[in-house]
């Protein structure tokens, strides 16, 4: 029999049908039933022996543990769902990328939790006088004769391709035709007739305009006002039906059900428990993926030293994985930050290190290690654009 967390895998909350809402509610306070106990009682015997400089390696392994108990959890699926954190589609590799240590530094600012639908559809309208009122700041008194109505024009699965089509990183080209639409549907209405420019695609000049509502094409001349049209409807459509394919939002006959704000209880109880961690142990939490790459970074090198490789370089993942523990040494590196920053970062890291241990300059020891980095970087296919030496692991 498969279990309701095999079901809830991967689930948008969109796809959920009631009897499930309630029991991803169920999962959502098992999570913080886990950061409440187990998470909660790592940190404090970690507390506890800081100072004392022993243990401190198998508790930060305890703690990272509990942490990666706490992320691969279903609750914790849908809490990042409800605050905004993960985007669509879900899968193991998109989700595998929220870490806690990252989200802890902004959980002070997350708000409210909120579905990615809207739940409530319309605009208040009023007649002209009030709503130029209403345009200026402070405080004003409404009539009931000044109310119009609520005006109702589109499903709240159109709330959502709109949200989309406005975010350019949902998809470039969209959001570029979506924003030509709505100025020309202005410019329309403010009496600005548009402009066509003719630019050479290989210098980008401008070799003449023209104020034209035809458009020259291969196929010979079309209307600008009906191409713009029919572009705006291909890809709202495209992007509607698109929606409905990854079920991101509700069935219309269970989308206003009140069992959904047991959602929004459960993973607004489970964002105060984060928050009451953070205040409740602020040194450890602002240190801890520091600390974590630190006991990373020494598992690294003692590993490289057992096995007689070069210690200041990671190398291949084929080359770890030939010496026994390697596989799950890629495991947790692949865990913790993954291997392309972990490459980037492990060097200067190791190279202070053995400045500490030999009186050695570190702009020498980096200057003769730079090439070594690169051509174990390049060629890979896991460098990443971004990465960067991150100086935190250099204190």
């Amino acid at each position: 029999m498969v279990s309701i967390r095999e079901q809830l895998r991967y689930r948008n909350l969109g796809s959920l049908g009631l009897d499930e809402v309630v029991s991803a509610a169920g999962l959502i306070e098992d999570t913080q039933a886990w950061v409440e106990s187990n998470l909660r009682e790592s940190l404090k015997v970690y507390n506890q022996i800081k100072g004392k400089g022993m243990g401190l390696e198998s508790c930060l392994a305890l703690i990272n543990t509990t942490l990666r108990m706490i992320e691969e959890d279903e609750g914790f699926n849908f809490f990042l769902q409800l605050f905004g954190l993960v985007r669509y589609p879900l899968d193991k590799k998109s989700l595998e990328k929220k870490k806690l240590v990252d989200i802890f530094p902004k959980i002070d600012k997350l708000g409210m939790p909120k579905f990615p639908w809207a739940t409530e559809s319309g605009f208040w309208l009023f007649d002209k006088e009030t709503e130029l009122r209403l345009c200026n700041p402070g405080t004003h008194q409404i009539d009931q004769d000044d109310f119009l109505g609520n005006i109702k024009l589109l499903e709240q699965i159109d709330e959502v391709v709109i949200q989309n089509l406005l975010n350019p990183k949902y998809n470039e080209r969209k959001n570029h035709i979506f924003k030509l639409f709505l100025n020309y549907l202005i410019a329309h209405h403010i009496n600005v007739k548009p402009v066509v420019e003719t630019i050479d695609l290989k210098t980008k000049k401008i070799i003449g305009h023209e104020d034209s509502s035809k458009l020259q094409t291969k196929k010979g001349e079309i209307d600008l006002n009906n191409h713009i049209i029919d572009l705006f409807r291909t890809i709202y459509f495209e992007t509607r039906q698109e929606i409905r394919r990854q079920q991101l939002i509700p069935e219309e006959d269970i989308i206003t059900n009140p069992v959904w704000d047991l959602l929004l209880d459960r993973a607004n109880s489970l964002r105060r428990s984060l928050q009451g961690i953070k205040h409740e142990f602020p040194g450890i939490i602002n240190k801890l993926q520091v600390e974590q790459k630190h006991y990373l970074f020494q598992e690294i090198r003692n590993f490289l030293i057992l096995n007689k490789l070069n210690e200041t370089i990671i190398p291949a993942r084929s080359d770890i994985e030939k010496f026994s523990g390697g596989k799950g040494l890629i495991k947790r590196i692949s865990e913790t930050m993954g291997m392309p920053q972990a490459k980037v970062d492990y060097t200067p890291w190791v190279v202070k290190v053995l400045e500490k241990e030999s009186g050695k300059k570190f702009e020498e020891l980096e200057s003769s290690l730079s090439d070594k980095i690169n051509k174990s970087l390049k060629g890979s296919g896991e460098k990443p654009e971004n990465a960067s030496i991150d100086s935190k692991v250099l204190e």
